[in-house]
């Protein structure tokens, strides 16, 4: 079946005929889609249908009815066409609203005369038709690791198929043992968070990293047999209590700046500009490094970033 990529232009009173579907990297979701339809329903009322990823009915706690699919549709950037083109025979009761293809997407979709906007999320953010996200509503779990803690995230899959062929941005075994003995010294445990979400693109290594100190927890370990809304409940809790978050360039880090945390980034390639616009939208810190050793440099230091002057320059930059 072939994929609609062309123009949407409905009023407020025509969305209940139509689901709004996202089947792409859950990064640009947080960045792009959620908070435009966010906006649509705070502004209009508008009659909410959704499709997204496993797990993803955490955060569309404001859709009036939302669906979600195996992780098997789930693809690379926006979405996969072949995967869109499924949930319209899936779907067959709504009209799909999608995402086009295109890096720097050139779908336009207009809801009562609102366009969305942020088509390239390696730019700055705009926020004219865009609620922030807001996660407070999200349920309590309990404690597992004693504070003071910092989780580490951690992935070894490869990344920009057209450019490495093996994994770029992760922490080994000898970064991540002395990442954690600097943080013991200091009286501070460590959530190890091997973070995966299981898509139809990613290339995943097995890359299995043992702790050696019982106050000290590998997160997975500790939770079998769990759903993907409660593995989400599990991360946004722990983020929320940990002193700061260290992890890698992708995203697995876009979450919790979106919480308002001081993250430490891993990031050998990638683009920054993504990261600081989350942080100046939510208020957080963060700070981009080109090997670990630079990280450990800045543990040892207690370095304070400046994210605000960061910001100012890349803005200033793009004017």
């Amino acid at each position: 079946m072939r994929v609609d990529n062309s123009d949407i232009n409905i009023n407020a009173d025509e969305t209940k005929d139509y689901a709004f579907a996202f089947l792409g990297e859950f990064g640009y979701e947080l960045i792009s889609w959620l908070p435009y339809l966010k906006y649509l329903k705070e502004t209009f009322n508008i009659k909410l249908n959704t499709i997204s990823r496993p797990g993803s009915s955490l955060f569309y706690n404001f859709s009036d009815a939302h669906y979600e699919v195996s992780s098997d549709y789930i693809g690379n950037m926006w979405g996969d066409e072949y995967c869109y083109a499924k949930l319209y025979n899936k779907y067959q009761q709504y009209k799909i609203i999608h995402p086009g293809q295109d890096f720097i997407n050139k779908r336009n979709i207009k809801i009562e005369n609102t366009n969305w906007e942020n088509k390239d999320i390696h730019t700055i953010i705009k926020t004219n038709n865009y609620s922030i996200l807001n996660l407070d509503y999200v349920k309590i779990v309990p404690d597992i690791i004693k504070k003071p803690f910092v989780v580490i995230n951690n992935k070894f899959q490869r990344q920009w198929f057209n450019k490495y062929k093996s994994p770029i941005n992760y922490f080994n075994d000898i970064e991540l043992k002395e990442i954690i003995s600097l943080l013991n010294k200091k009286g501070i445990n460590v959530i190890y968070n091997n973070f995966i979400e299981k898509t139809n693109y990613d290339i995943i290594y097995n890359n299995e990293f043992k702790l050696d100190n019982e106050n000290n927890i590998n997160l997975w370990d500790n939770f079998t047999g769990i759903n993907e809304i409660q593995k989400n409940e599990i991360q946004i809790n722990l983020y929320n209590d940990a002193e700061y978050i260290i992890g890698v360039q992708g995203g697995n880090m876009y979450l919790p700046l979106i919480l308002g945390k001081k993250c430490l980034i891993l990031m050998r390639d990638g683009n920054y500009i993504d990261y600081l616009e989350l942080a100046r939208i939510y208020n957080a810190e963060v700070q981009c490094f080109y090997e670990s050793s630079q990280i450990i440099n800045s543990i040892e230091l207690n370095n304070k970033f400046n994210t605000i002057e960061t910001i100012q320059k890349f803005h200033y930059a793009k004017k």
